[in-house]
């Protein structure tokens, strides 16, 4: 599953997710995350928003599980999803975990966000910078 989605194909690697629960094998942190990764990767992110609610809904999604989705969104142009998703991951305030806005943030800028990029960056994200 991983190698699919590392190449960006979404569907296969989720293919081969089901059939790993057909077997009775439960996805991990990693699955979901690897997955939203290829959403990223292959511009899909409505798909990336799907598998993250997934993980919350599971209880496996992390701070990196959001950053794949915030990528995926800000690749596309999708400012005020990747904007709420950044809020949501702030609200979780994921513990011992990093949060790595440089991945994003050049995307934000490509499609004229500087006055939201710039507000992003002065919020007091302390707790995620490590």
């Amino acid at each position: 599953m991983h190698g699919f989605a590392r190449l960006g194909q979404v569907e296969e690697a989720e293919a081969w997710m089901l059939r790993a629960e057909s077997l009775g094998l439960e996805p991990t942190v990693v699955s979901y995350t690897s997955l939203v990764d290829a959403c990223a990767k292959s511009g899909q992110p409505g798909s990336a928003l799907r598998f993250l609610r997934q993980a919350d809904q599971k209880a496996l999604a992390t701070s990196a599980t959001y950053q794949a989705a915030i990528d995926a969104c800000a690749k596309q142009g999708f400012v005020s999803d990747a904007e709420g998703l950044f809020q949501e991951m702030q609200d979780a305030a994921f513990s011992g975990e990093s949060f790595r806005f440089a991945r994003w943030s050049d995307q934000l800028l490509a499609w004229d966000a500087a006055a939201t990029t710039q507000s992003i960056i002065s919020s007091p994200i302390k707790t995620l910078i490590t």
